[in-house]
C-alpha cells in the first residue's frame, strides 16, 4: 500500500544528514514571504471590478478571541490543501474545520463545486486516515518470526531465521485486497521500520547505528509506525518491549492524520474528470486586448496520482513555473499597451 511504502521512508538508508528536515526550514529564506500563524481562511472570491482575488481570513487574537482580518487583493492565490468531497472524519481535532470547497465563491469561482460534482455517485476517494506511532523501544523480534513462518494461502512457509532476522523493516498487505485477512491476535499495521537519527552524516554512520542499535542496545532504537487505526496500549507491547514494565513517558507518540488519497487502479474509459488541473482559473480584464489580471493556482492537483513529499515538491515547482509564466504574460500585456499608448501620441 501507499501508506506501507511510505512508512519506510526514513528508515535504514533512506534518510542522511536531516535532508528532509531541511526541505521545510529553508522554504521561506531570501523570499519576501509573511507567515500568518493562527490564521485561517474564511472565503475567497474574484472581485468583478478589479477581476482581482479578494481573500478574507480570521484568526485568534487576544484571548484567543476570533478576530477578523481586512480583506485583501491578490493577483496570484496558490490553494495549497487537499479538496475533499466527502467529510473528514478528523474534521473535529483540526482548528480550521470548513470545507475546502466552500470556502470559494461559487458564483465567481465555480470551478472547484463543478468538479466536486461532475462525476455524479463517484465522489473523489476519500483520504485513506494514517496514524504514525513513533516508539522507541525493542522490537519483539518474535512476533514478526512467528507471522512470516506462518503459511499463508498465497505461499507455504519459507522463513529463513538465520537470514531474515533481525528485522529492521516490515511492510504488510492490504487485507482488503489480499486473500490473507488480519488475523484476530495480529497488530494491524501498514509497516514498521527503524528510524535514523538525523545527525548521521553518511550511509557509513547509518550502517554503524544500525548494528549498534539492533545488536547492542535494542533499547535505543525508535521505530516508526503506519496504522489504520490507533494502536492500543496492550498492542504496542505486543509488539515491542521496554526497559520497565510500562513505557516510559514519551517512548510512544501517536500522530493521527489523513495521509492519502485511497487510490484506485486507473479506468482508461473514465478517469480523466478525477483530476484538478494545476491552474483553476484565469480572469482577465474587459475590452477586446482581455489582459490577464489574476490567477488561481492548486498545487494539491498531484496528490490524486500520488502522494508523498517528493510529489507536493514537483507540485510545487509545477505552481511557481506557472506564476512565473502568469508575471510574464503580465509584463509583456502591460509592454503591449504602452508601445500601443505612444503610437497614439
Amino acid at each position: 500500500s501507499a501508506s506501507g511504502c511510505c512508512g519506510l521512508a526514513g528508515d535504514s538508508e533512506g534518510v542522511i544528514g536531516g535532508t528532509r528536515e531541511r526541505v521545510g526550514g529553508g522554504g521561506g529564506e531570501g523570499s519576501c514571504v509573511r507567515l500568518r500563524r493562527r490564521t485561517a481562511v474564511a472565503s475567497i472570491r474574484v472581485n468583478e471590478a478589479t477581476r482581482k482575488y479578494v481573500v478574507e481570513t480570521a484568526g485568534a487574537g487576544d484571548g484567543d478571541a476570533e478576530r477578523w482580518e481586512p480583506e485583501a487583493p491578490y493577483d496570484i492565490v496558490v490553494f495549497a490543501a487537499p479538496v475533499q468531497a466527502r467529510p473528514d472524519p478528523l474534521a473535529d481535532r483540526r482548528s480550521n474545520r470548513t470545507a475546502a470547497a466552500d470556502l470559494f465563491d461559487p458564483v465567481t469561482i465555480p470551478q472547484f463545486r463543478r468538479f466536486l460534482h461532475r462525476r455524479g455517485e463517484k465522489q473523489l476517494p476519500p483520504f485513506r486516515r494514517c496514524v504514525a506511532t513513533l516508539v522507541q523501544g525493542k522490537l519483539r523480534q518474535d512476533y514478526w518470526k512467528g507471522l512470516s513462518a506462518a503459511p499463508t494461502k498465497q505461499k507455504p512457509s519459507r522463513f529463513d531465521e538465520k537470514r531474515e532476522l533481525p528485522l529492521c523493516e516490515v511492510i504488510t498487505e492490504d487485507p482488503e485486497t489480499s486473500d490473507n485477512p488480519v488475523a484476530q491476535d495480529e497488530v494491524d499495521i501498514y509497516s514498521c521500520a527503524l528510524q535514523l537519527p538525523t545527525h548521521l552524516k553518511t550511509l557509513r554512520d547509518a550502517r554503524a547505528w544500525q548494528k549498534y542499535v539492533l545488536e547492542q542496545d535494542p533499547y535505543a532504537a525508535v521505530w516508526k509506525v503506519f496504522s489504520p487505526d490507533p494502536l492500543r496500549p496492550e498492542q504496542v507491547r505486543r509488539l515491542f518491549a521496554f526497559e520497565t514494565e510500562e513505557p516510559p513517558a514519551g517512548t510512544v507518540q501517536a500522530f493521527d492524520w489523513l495521509a492519502y488519497p485511497t487510490y484506485e487502479i486507473a479506468d482508461p474509459e473514465g478517469r480523466a474528470d478525477a483530476f484538478l488541473p494545476f491552474r483553476i482559473q484565469e480572469n482577465r480584464g474587459p475590452g477586446p486586448a482581455s489582459r490577464p489580471c489574476s490567477t488561481l493556482l492548486y498545487v494539491n492537483a498531484i496528490e490524486h496520482s500520488a502522494s508523498a513529499l517528493e510529489m507536493s515538491a514537483i507540485g510545487g515547482k509545477n505552481v511557481a513555473n506557472l506564476a512565473v509564466e502568469f508575471v510574464r504574460k503580465r509584463e509583456l500585456a502591460r509592454e503591449e499597451d504602452a508601445g500601443e499608448a505612444k503610437k497614439q501620441k
